[in-house]
């Protein structure tokens, strides 16, 4: 859990049906992880290891400008190569 507002990340779950579960997580956590916390149904057939991309995220523009902007070159060269990822407009 985060220890200060600082750490603090909001993501939001889409479920199958379309309906929008929103969790608080902390900067660092894992993604699939983080949903199996919260009883939320993700697959991920590769257990996290971001090599299979059956667990999938969109992001929006803004975010993903900033990661660029802070050059976390590591992210974008895991991020890019993935067919399912989808940037928002």
């Amino acid at each position: 859990d985060p220890k200060s507002e600082d750490e603090v990340v909001n993501i939001v779950y889409v479920l199958r049906d379309g309906t929008e579960k929103r969790v608080r997580g902390k900067i660092g956590d894992n993604v699939m992880y983080l949903a199996h916390r919260y009883g939320i149904e993700l697959e991920g057939a590769c257990e996290a290891s971001l090599a299979c991309s059956t667990c999938h995220v969109y992001v929006d523009k803004i975010t993903m400008i900033s990661w660029m902007n802070q050059k976390r070159k590591k992210t974008i060269c895991l991020i890019r190569p993935l067919p399912y990822v989808t940037t928002l407009v």
